[in-house]
């Protein structure tokens, strides 16, 4: 029966409290259902029902409960956690890695951007050395070369999927091997 101050634990331990009233009604047999993130009280109420509170509970103690939390039972995966950059987790529940293509090769700060990519892909170096480029396939097939990164790199063409843009200072062979997302 649903009354003023009853709580409800589901299954898997959600709280539900319902601290309003039947609008007068007496009380009738009831029951929650969970459906679209939205919790609804059913049955045979035949009352509007108001003051339904739901408590989640938070697993992993972390300040977060499964309702926010992207992993709630890993404490240093929440939304308020540091993103550690290409480590292909999660941890500040944006629904996404953060993928960083800031680099340094012979003394020059590379920027490679944005990543992941569609169509084209910028490099940009803090100086004005002349860089070239290649992108490979998983293989190691060349797909694209070109001998300068003062302009774009075209993705055009090439299907969904993770390459491999290796980045080479010319005088000194030094290179550096970025991985590349295409969607």
């Amino acid at each position: 029966e649903l009354y003023e101050g009853l709580h409800y634990f589901d299954p898997i331990g959600n709280s539900y409290f319902f601290e309003g009233n039947l609008n007068g009604q007496p009380s009738q047999v009831f029951d929650f259902l969970y459906f679209e993130d939205t919790l609804r009280v059913t049955g045979n109420i035949g009352a509007t029902v108001t003051g339904l509170t739901v408590n989640y509970f938070d697993v992993d103690s972390d300040g977060f409960t499964a309702e926010t939390d992207c992993d709630d039972d890993n404490a240093g995966i929440n939304p308020d956690a540091n993103e550690i950059a290409n480590n292909g987790i999660d941890e500040d529940c944006d629904g996404a890695d953060l993928i960083s293509g800031t680099h340094e090769l012979a003394g020059v700060q590379v920027k490679i951007f944005p990543n992941p990519a569609s169509d084209i892909l910028y490099v940009s170096a803090d100086k004005s050395n002349d860089f070239s480029m290649n992108l490979f396939d998983l293989t190691g097939k060349l797909l694209v070369s070109q001998p300068s990164c003062q302009n774009p790199l075209s993705l055009t063409g090439l299907s969904n999927g993770t390459y491999f843009l290796k980045i080479t200072e010319p005088s000194t062979n030094r290179y550096l091997l970025e991985k590349v997302i295409v969607q």
